[in-house]
């Protein structure tokens, strides 16, 4: 194996998010004139373009559909979804914030997007049907707010919510249902990648914790249970994260 440079787009540095099952990428590389464009790369990185003043691409499927994110002038953030060569703002569920964060093979896109007054947010699911367009609030476990983190070709979604004020858990959406998919024990519990399968992975704190010092273990959610990848350690003073 071999570890390749993408380039930049003539300027200092690039970063890269997210990758297809084909090999395609995409991420925020920096440009001559010092603003950071969102890219696609396919043996080479070519700009998408961006709404305001900078972007980011943090998902691409086999299609070349990146997902992504663009902050205008005032720093606020935007969920873009850029498609036959063009980027397109998608929306949000009432405020003039969001962020996309994954896509499947059929263009859906997920991310989170504050509610109407700023006071919470939520994962969405945005989807194209024919000339249709939809961004849909996933809901929450309990809790005042929920983020998405995947998306997966059978249009699971994989992301974490508050279940109440001080804690978190990752969830499973699928069918029209958040699943609680639990923890070790702590507070504090973040579901990150998601595949084909269902399986979710993402990290977890013990329900012995210090207050003030959380060691957190890897999971894998396979099949309705969850597994510790930190087992494997003596876990006193370990933190691992997926």
């Amino acid at each position: 194996a071999t570890v390749s440079g993408l380039g930049t787009l003539g300027g200092s540095g690039s970063a890269a998010f997210g990758i297809s099952d084909t090999g395609l990428v995409t991420g925020a590389a920096d440009r001559l004139d010092g603003s950071s464009h969102a890219f696609l790369y396919d043996g080479g990185l070519a700009d998408i373009g961006q709404l305001g003043v900078s972007s980011s691409g943090t998902g691409v499927n086999r299609s070349g559909q990146v997902a992504g994110t663009w902050v205008d002038e005032v720093g606020e953030n935007h969920a873009f979804l850029y498609s036959q060569g063009v980027a397109r703002d998608i929306g949000n569920l009432g405020a003039n914030s969001a962020r996309a964060t994954g896509i499947n093979r059929a263009g859906a896109v997920v991310g989170s997007s504050f509610l109407e007054g700023f006071t919470s947010f939520q994962a969405f699911l945005y989807s194209v049907s024919g000339n249709t367009s939809s961004i849909t609030a996933l809901g929450t476990l309990g809790g005042p707010s929920s983020w998405a983190a995947a998306i997966n070709d059978n249009w699971q979604v994989a992301g974490t919510s508050y279940i109440d004020d001080d804690t978190q858990h990752a969830f499973l959406y699928s069918g029209g249902v958040m699943q609680d998919i639990g923890s070790f024990g702590g507070a504090f519990t973040e579901a990150r990648g998601l595949n084909n399968n269902g399986w979710v992975v993402g990290f977890s704190t013990y329900a012995d914790d210090v207050p003030g010092i959380d060691f957190s273990s890897a999971f894998l959610y396979r099949d309705g249970s969850m597994f510790d990848l930190n087992l494997i350690v003596d876990r006193p003073g370990v933190w691992s994260i997926l």
